[in-house]
């Protein structure tokens, strides 16, 4: 199943706790993924958000697994413009 993702730059434990809190305000559910989708953890969850970017570092994407192509502007700042 394909589906629209945004890149998002998430390297510190402080960055990775704000997108959690942002994230649980939220009703939609997000996952976050590693650039071939093999990698995939819950977006609310501490542990996995740190095993993903220890083990993927900077190339990590954001799917809302409700809404897809969703992303509100709260993220904004965590995305990756290219």
């Amino acid at each position: 199943m394909s589906h629209v993702r945004a890149q998002i730059n998430v390297t510190t434990q402080t960055e990775i706790l704000k997108l959690i809190s942002n994230l649980s305000n939220l009703d939609d559910t997000f996952t976050v993924e590693n650039f071939n989708g093999s990698i995939r953890v819950n977006a609310r969850s501490i542990m996995g958000m740190l095993y993903i970017t220890a083990e993927c570092g900077d190339q990590l994407y954001l799917v809302n697994n409700t809404r897809d192509g969703v992303f509100p502007a709260l993220l904004d700042e965590l995305r990756v413009v290219a």
